[in-house]
């Protein structure tokens, strides 16, 4: 933002003009803290472009989910009255409970969060211990085991013992009693009456109940069958600098795109490449294509291999999909300049059932992924392209006492960079309107017509453009709220006129200062 405001004080009324200069903007622009972030990179002391985004990143918690889970069991007698002396066991049971699971056919799973919640209830005259095992839960190769002492109770008030217990890195075995099934948890429950307590009856009108509530799970590790899901989106991204590009043309040099899936899963998998499509800031609209070159085809699913080995010697399968200006239009495409980005595509996960046995496997470090890179070097060639870019400005003076009676914006431009440009000002009123124009005095000059720097070594150029304020423009000062500076960059070749492909060299960087020079009449 742009802001002077004049003032003066002076007793006599008297008129006086004075010179003013005002700094106004000092900046460099530079590639260097791009650098650090890997898209911008250095190769035999020029830039390259590496870009690379992952539009899918599929990990175990996407695809094993498991919802909150409670079962009950209600223990009971079938005789009409019964004695128990103290020591008495009435409860020898072993059950299966089926997991709150969808489409999955879980064998084995590992826990890396979770918590078991337990409600006992005892309907009769003295304490009973309840004794609670999970077969098939396990941690270090010991089972799973709790015991708790409910209190005596009778059949309309039982008395009820509750407790919470941390099973974070348990595994648990789903395959139920007899090894051969799935999402069946196994639990043994053992109900002894107090060996220092007294002796009681029990009808077959008193329940014992046991309530079990597995909360919160997560899990780093599953075995057994996924089902095929179908994951199909569409995403959407916008760079933000292409909208600045109004017109012109952009020259790359020829590079390769790849889209590239990367199977971290033991599950065989299908993708379905359906779109690559940017629209640029004009509203023109390009579709990645390919020809007849290409085994490729968008809409045509391709199989992908499941991972191969285990915990530490997992391997990923890969697939990759490269289009070059040899099979697609790749070049028309990246030369749209289109700042909204849209892929689309679709994955499904075991496209031929459960072909694997139930041996679908996911690991802590198991992903799927889809990737979309593109690495070339930073040589471009520019003609015309127009950048527009827009920012706050106010000067407030007063007729009556200091105003500015003529002047200019000087801009001095040091130009590392092998590009040459025309700067345009345009004058933006509070209501859009356009107050004026100012054509810069000089062309902003390529580095390749200057010297080498001192500082970074390469080529140097240094240019002072003048923007000179006509009296309408004065005279408006105060109404103009904005000014929308319009860049026609172009790369010359000094020795055809032409433009044509420039590398750009490491340290190339653009500095601009911008300054006010006025000239002001004092009245007071």
């Amino acid at each position: 933002m742009v802001s002077i405001l004049f003032s003066s004080c002076h007793k006599k009324k008297t008129i006086w003009n004075s010179d003013w200069t005002a700094p106004i903007v000092n900046d460099t622009l530079t590639l260097d803290k791009y650098v650090k972030t890997s898209i911008i990179t250095v190769n035999s002391g020029y830039y390259e472009l590496n870009f690379k985004r992952t539009i899918l990143d599929l990990n175990l918690t996407e695809i094993v989910k498991i919802p909150d889970t409670t079962f009950s069991k209600l223990f009971g007698i079938p005789f009409s009255n019964y004695t128990l002396a103290p020591g008495t066991s009435f409860v020898n049971s072993i059950e299966e409970h089926v997991m709150n699971v969808v489409d999955l056919e879980l064998k084995k799973i590992r826990l890396s969060k979770g918590v078991l919640s337990i409600k006992l209830e005892n309907p009769i005259k003295t304490p009973v211990i309840f004794k609670l095992q999970l077969p098939g839960v396990y941690k270090n190769g010991v089972i799973f085991e709790q015991i708790y002492t409910a209190p005596a109770g009778t059949t309309s008030i039982p008395g009820i013992i509750e407790g919470v217990v941390d099973i974070s890195g348990y595994d648990m075995d789903l395959t139920g009693v007899n090894g051969g099934t799935f999402n069946k948890l196994q639990s043994r429950f053992t109900v002894t009456t107090d060996p220092n307590g007294i002796t009681t009856s029990m009808t077959n009108n008193d329940i014992t109940k046991a309530t079990i509530s597995l909360k919160d799970l997560k899990i780093d590790y599953a075995r057994g069958y996924f089902g095929n899901k179908v994951i199909s989106d569409s995403t959407t991204s916008t760079i933000d600098m292409l909208n600045k590009i109004q017109s012109g043309t952009i020259d790359f040099p020829a590079s390769i795109l790849k889209f590239t899936v990367t199977n971290g899963l033991k599950v065989p998998a299908k993708t379905t490449l359906t779109l690559l499509e940017n629209t640029n800031s004009n509203g023109s609209k390009v579709t990645l294509n390919v020809t007849g070159q290409s085994a490729f085809q968008f809409g045509e699913a391709f199989n992908i291999d499941p991972a191969t080995g285990s915990w530490s010697t997992l391997v990923e399968s890969e697939k990759v999909i490269e289009f070059t200006s040899l099979n697609s239009n790749l070049e028309n495409y990246l030369e749209n300049l289109g700042a909204i980005q849209k892929i689309g595509y679709s994955i499904q996960l075991n496209p031929w059932g459960n072909s694997s046995g139930g041996w679908n496997e996911i690991f802590p470090t198991s992903r799927l992924t889809l990737d979309v890179a593109q690495t070339m070097p930073l040589s471009i060639g520019l003609n015309g392209l127009t950048l527009k870019n827009t920012f706050d400005f106010n000067i407030k003076q007063n007729t009556e006492k200091t105003h500015v009676i003529s002047g200019d914006l000087i801009m001095i431009a040091t130009n590392g960079f092998p590009i040459a440009g025309k700067i345009i000002l345009d004058l933006i009123g509070v209501n859009g309107d356009l107050i004026g124009s100012i054509i810069g005095s000089e062309v902003l000059q390529s580095s390749l017509l200057g010297n080498a720097s001192s500082v970074k070594g390469i080529p140097v150029s240094t240019t002072t453009i003048h923007f000179i304020l006509s009296k309408d423009i004065l005279s408006n000062l105060e109404l103009i709220k904005k000014v929308t500076v319009t860049s026609v960059f172009n790369t010359p070749n000094y020795s055809t006129n032409l433009s044509d492909q420039k590398q750009i060299p490491e340290g190339a960087f653009l500095g601009i200062k911008l300054k006010g020079s006025f000239k002001l009449e004092n009245r007071y």
